[in-house]
C-alpha cells in the first residue's frame, strides 16, 4: 500500500513538472478602430443667417471612408455632406445617420429653433414697402431699386418670435404678393432676409 501511494505521488509530481515546463504565454494585440461617434452639432437658433450643421469633425472614430445622410432634406443644400447648410427659417429637427467603411453606423440629431425678434435692423428699412397694412386678405411687398437685396426669404412670426410662415422672394425686382387670409387676426412681425441683411416690419391682420 505504501509503495502504491509513493508511486502515485511520484506520478503527480512528474505531471506537475511537465505542465510547468510547457506553459505557453500569449500576447494579443487588438487592431480594432475606436468606436464610431456621430456629432450633428449643438442645437442652434435661426436668426435670418444660414446655419452650418454638424460638428468639426462630424465623424469621430470608426474607419474611413464615412458616408453621411441628413434627414429630412427640407432647407438643406446637401444631405450627403458632413456639414450641410440650412437656410429655410422654420423650426426643424434634423437627424444624422453616419456610416463608416466597415458598415458600422451611428446617429445623432440637432434642433433648429427660430427667433426672428432677435434680428436687428440693418439700415435698409427705407427700401421696403409693405401695403396695404393693416390688411385682411393679402399684402404686397415691393423693394426699391438699387437695393442690396436680389433674392430673399420672407418670414412672418408672431410677437413671441414663433415662425408661422416662410416664403421665398426669388427676385426682388418684382413685387411679392402674400396671401394672409388664413392667418388669425392680430399683430405680426414680417422680416425680409438676405444673408446678413434684414428688414423688419410690424404688420396687422384684421378679420
Amino acid at each position: 500500500m505504501r509503495q502504491l501511494l509513493s508511486v502515485i505521488l511520484i506520478i503527480s509530481a512528474l505531471e506537475s513538472a511537465v505542465h510547468a515546463q510547457h506553459t505557453i504565454h500569449f500576447t494579443v494585440n487588438s487592431h480594432q478602430p475606436p468606436v464610431l461617434i456621430a456629432s450633428a452639432g449643438a442645437d442652434a437658433e435661426f436668426a435670418g443667417v444660414e446655419l452650418t450643421l454638424g460638428a468639426n469633425p462630424t465623424a469621430v472614430g470608426g474607419l474611413n471612408p464615412y458616408t453621411y445622410l441628413w434627414f429630412p432634406a427640407t432647407g438643406l443644400d446637401d444631405t450627403a455632406s458632413a456639414n450641410p447648410v440650412y437656410n429655410e427659417g422654420q423650426e426643424q429637427e434634423f437627424h444624422l445617420l453616419l456610416t463608416d467603411g466597415r458598415g458600422c453606423t451611428a446617429t445623432d440629431s440637432i434642433d433648429i429653433s427660430v427667433n426672428i425678434t432677435s434680428l436687428s435692423s440693418s439700415g435698409f428699412d427705407h427700401l421696403l414697402v409693405v401695403y396695404p397694412n393693416p390688411t385682411s386678405a393679402s399684402m404686397r411687398l415691393a423693394m426699391k431699386q438699387n437695393s442690396d437685396f436680389s433674392s430673399a426669404n420672407v418670414l412672418i412670426c408672431d410677437l413671441s418670435g414663433k415662425a408661422i410662415a416662410v416664403k421665398q422672394w426669388k427676385n426682388t425686382n418684382f413685387d411679392l404678393l402674400l396671401d394672409v387670409s388664413t392667418f388669425p387676426a392680430g399683430e405680426f412681425i414680417l422680416t425680409v432676409v438676405e444673408g446678413k441683411n434684414q428688414i423688419s416690419r410690424n404688420i396687422i391682420i384684421h378679420k
